[in-house]
């Protein structure tokens, strides 16, 4: 069984409260727009890699349909300066959803692991619950303090990486900041917020055909009659 047919005998097994979905970032992420420009070659080669990384995209807007369809939560993450929130795919997600930024040094207390100087990855985060944008609202760096930049390498558990690496995976205190929150909706029964039910799907749909016109009724024709004399 493939990791795709899993997910999704998964997900209508078991009908989660909540999808987390992060989609990997490279392909939309501003590195890989600098490299691209360096050469109608590079140019071509990002634009090979982002129609691959295509099948991300619709594997996340189908499991936000689906969770739509039972009414349950969905949530979307993605760095700040990703280009993936663009793409004309994604309107019908921005319409529903409700966007909340965080900085990782503020909101998960992130830092290289040699030198301890704080890492600012800024993320947006897409919810549908009101509990998790309360949760990461104001989490925001103030910019009092110097940044590591997320470039070249450091060494985390013994091992030499990229720092892009490194910060791909949530530090322990955003995780159980998002953990808390999770389980906040779901013990709280949260409903998602804003007409997220099936029902109107149809017709809030952003890109969806404007409602078909009724048909007029029929004039009723009046015959003319002599007057009476």
């Amino acid at each position: 069984m493939s990791g795709r047919q899993y997910v999704f005998k998964q997900v209508i097994e078991r009908r989660p409260k909540s999808i987390w979905f992060s989609p990997t970032c490279g392909p939309w992420a501003g590195f890989s727009c600098l490299n691209g420009s360096r050469s109608l070659e590079a140019w071509d080669e990002l634009l090979k890699v982002r129609l691959i990384h295509l099948e991300q995209i619709a594997l996340g807007i189908v499991l936000f349909r689906r969770q739509r369809s039972t009414g349950q939560h969905f949530h979307w993450e993605q760095p700040r300066n990703s280009l993936m929130f663009r793409l004309p795919y994604l309107q019908e997600v921005l319409h529903y959803l409700m966007a909340v930024d965080v900085d990782l040094c503020v909101a998960g207390d992130l830092k290289d692991p040699v030198n301890q100087l704080p890492i600012r990855k800024s993320l947006t985060i897409l919810s549908t619950s009101e509990t998790m944008i309360h949760a990461l609202t104001g989490l925001r760096c103030n910019g009092q303090h110097t940044h590591q930049t997320i470039e070249g390498q450091t060494k985390f558990q013994g091992q030499t990486m990229n720092r892009s690496t490194f910060t791909e995976h949530y530090p322990r205190k955003f995780a159980r900041l998002l953990a808390r929150s999770l389980g906040k909706l779901t013990m709280n029964h949260e409903m998602p917020h804003r007409n997220w039910e099936a029902t109107v799907f149809a017709t809030e749909h952003p890109e969806a055909p404007p409602p078909k016109r009724a048909k007029p009724a029929a004039r009723l024709t009046l015959s003319r009659t002599k007057p009476v004399s």
